[in-house]
């Protein structure tokens, strides 16, 4: 078992408990993995109990950037509908906007590039 699916499964398991027992560090945590995993209904409960659009790891990534890594579009798209930072840096100043660029992420990118909330795109590094 890769070690993304046991995230999933572990998000799925802590969403069982009810949101006010779960910290917003926890809920970050499920709602990266369920973008990971590509599992946009656990993405779309996660939101809707209050899990931060935007939320980061111990990396500064974003459930958006991460699942830009894992190429899981649905979750991408999920993520950007639920007005997520196309712009948001993590600690080695990746977006998932440049990401997504930069790794030949298409579907991602078209999305993104769809989005009419993303009017104002940082393409370097240097940006703020």
């Amino acid at each position: 078992m890769r070690g993304h699916d046991r995230r999933a499964i572990l998000a799925i398991a802590l969403l069982a408990l009810a949101p006010e027992a779960r910290s917003e560090d926890t809920m970050s945590e499920e709602l990266h993995a369920a973008a990971i995993a590509n599992d946009v209904a656990l993405i779309n409960r996660l939101l809707a109990a209050g899990a931060a659009v935007d939320g980061r790891d111990r990396a500064k990534r974003t459930a958006l950037l991460a699942a830009c890594r894992a190429n899981a579009v649905a979750a991408a798209q999920a993520l950007i509908a639920a007005g997520a930072d196309v712009n948001a840096k993590d600690n080695i100043r990746d977006t998932p906007f440049l990401f997504a660029g930069a790794e030949g992420r298409l579907e991602i990118l078209r999305t993104i590039l769809a989005d009419r909330k993303s009017t104002r795109l940082n393409s370097s590094h240097v940006s703020e």
